[in-house]
């Protein structure tokens, strides 16, 4: 399914999983879709329950109000006994949600204001019960056509990935406090068979939070903007975010984004895993501009005017990601998509690195701030050329084009949604 849908922090959207578990580590199969649940038989069956103290806001202005409870938290083979989790009453989000950030960053914690009220969350709760050695993960999401992809709580996959898997630093987002997923992108490369292009920001480096609850990725204004211009994407007033016509997904163009430094890990995002549908249904149609007649489809990345910055699904399938809790250290390497090999290697311990993975020599460097210049657009043309564009429309869309003059016809706008159940585990 492509479409796009909330910006969730340190969560993880979830649908059907089957799981597998034993020798250290717990695997989740996350399917595409979502079967609903009776939660009148949860409420009946739960240890406890705390009426009305759950309530959440997300930054895409969704919303979750209701109760926390208690109760056995089964994935395939393994079982988490007396796990907290919030049962949605009152939401506008139909998807459930699986906490597996810092616990520092829980819901309840924001509402309290008082770090006593931290509970276990997923992750720590394995760990507190021996299903696995420390508190880390890694994250497979395979590409936007697939059906799933998967989550692997105490371990790594290494036929999941390609090339080397890197280790970089997560920062605290305050006073030596790790609330999010915050690393340091240091780079991002426009490339086609026209050119490349060094895309450069005022903001760089940039403060990012590699988040899979988020469906879009938002960057800087004028980094985001530059981006559009590579690929003809416009801001629609009517949508509220930037979109071009669905063919760009056969673009042969792609961004390269670098991390933690000149020598960090860098991961290739091509146009057909930043290509979203905008609807379920019918998509629109530019009815005026250089697009006339062409299907609109969503740009999978946006624009942000301030921290936090946010790769979200867009970028992370592209993406192996192993995140380390306890080390405070994030595993990136290149995604293998569709891999149907497996070589599980867990965490042997506690605090013990991420396997298999060697750390980015340059993270020192990464204050250092690049000088802003204006690209040459020398990748534009290879972004629009073929199929899907319209080269004459970029770089640099018209601003009145870009701002008044998004038309679109015989559509109903109803968003692209993930399942139906209303269960959160944060």
């Amino acid at each position: 399914m492509k479409g796009y849908g909330a910006a969730a922090l340190g969560v993880l959207f979830v649908g059907a999983a089957q799981a597998t578990a034993g020798n250290g580590v717990v695997q989740w199969d996350i399917q595409r879709n979502q079967r609903p649940y009776d939660f009148t038989k949860l409420r009946k069956r739960a240890s406890t329950f705390e009426e009305d103290k759950f309530d959440i806001n997300y930054v895409d202005g969704s919303s979750s109000k209701g109760d926390y409870f208690t109760d056995v938290f089964g994935i395939g083979g393994a079982t988490v006994k007396n796990m907290t989790m919030g049962l949605g009453r009152k939401t506008d989000i139909n998807y459930g949600l699986v906490g597996v950030g810092y616990a520092v960053n829980e819901a309840i914690v924001g509402n309290t204001q008082s770090l006593s009220s931290v509970y276990p969350n997923l992750p720590v709760q394995m760990v507190d019960e021996g299903l696995i050695n420390t508190v880390a993960y890694s994250l497979w999401l395979n590409d936007l056509d697939s059906s799933s992809g998967s989550i692997l709580f105490g371990g790594i996959d290494t036929k999941k990935y390609k090339g080397e898997l890197t280790r970089i630093n997560i920062y605290p987002t305050s006073q030596d406090i790790f609330t999010s997923f915050l690393v340091a992108l240091t780079s991002l490369e426009a490339s086609s068979p026209s050119g490349q292009d060094t895309l450069t920001s005022i903001k760089f480096p940039v403060p990012v939070v590699l988040d899979s609850g988020t469906t879009l990725s938002y960057l800087p204004t004028d980094l985001a903007q530059q981006v559009w211009n590579e690929v003809g994407a416009i801001y629609s007033p009517q949508f509220q975010v930037a979109v071009l016509p669905c063919d760009m997904q056969n673009s042969k163009g792609y961004f390269s984004f670098g991390f933690a430094g000149p020598s960090g890990p860098r991961i290739n995002v091509t146009m057909d895993e930043l290509v979203l549908d905008l609807t379920s249904g019918q998509p629109p149609i530019f009815s005026a501009g250089p697009y006339k007649g062409q299907d609109v489809c969503s740009f999978g990345i946006q624009n942000f005017t301030s921290a936090p910055y946010l790769l979200g699904d867009t970028f992370l399938r592209s993406a192996y990601v192993v995140y380390d809790l306890v080390n405070n250290q994030v595993g990136i390497a290149a995604t293998d998509f569709n891999s149907t090999e497996t070589n599980v290697v867990p965490f042997p311990s506690m605090s013990a690195h991420i396997p298999s993975a060697t750390v980015a020599p340059d993270q020192n460097e990464v204050t250092k701030v690049p000088a802003v210049t204006d690209p040459a657009y020398a990748a534009s043309k290879g972004f629009m050329d073929g199929e899907g564009g319209n080269e004459n429309a970029a770089p640099g869309v018209p601003e009145a084009w870009g701002r008044g003059q998004m038309v679109v016809v015989g559509v109903s706008m109803v968003l692209t949604a993930l399942g139906s159940g209303l269960f959160a585990v944060i």
